[in-house]
């Protein structure tokens, strides 16, 4: 049965800022489309391997991931794991906001 049949809205945690390291993007790094997605120099707390939000290709990857799942039926995501403080992820954060109010008109 349809869960928005009952009213019920499907929200989703999205983790933009990392990736496991059994990810298939971080698999691929020595594949020419993958080399930069990581940041070389860091990991998360519990040692995840850090995305590089500079780059524009895993600025378009993590655009791709929300459009599938909107185009799931998700209705809305909770952005997790994303330090405001970090340079350039507030513009990422408006960048994020833009593709979900496009799909919500």
């Amino acid at each position: 049965e349809n869960i928005h049949s009952r009213n019920i809205k499907v929200i989703v945690d999205f983790f933009p800022e990392y990736t496991s390291d059994k990810h298939s993007w971080f698999e691929s790094q020595a594949e020419e489309a993958y080399k930069d997605f990581y940041v070389t120099d860091r990991k998360t707390a519990t040692g995840l391997p850090v995305l590089d939000l500079t780059n524009p290709k895993v600025v378009k990857e993590l655009k791709d991931v929300l459009q599938f799942w909107m185009d799931s039926g998700v209705d809305g995501f909770n952005l997790v794991g994303i330090s405001a403080a970090e340079a350039g992820l507030n513009d990422l954060a408006k960048q994020f906001r833009v593709l979900l109010d496009a799909e919500s008109e």
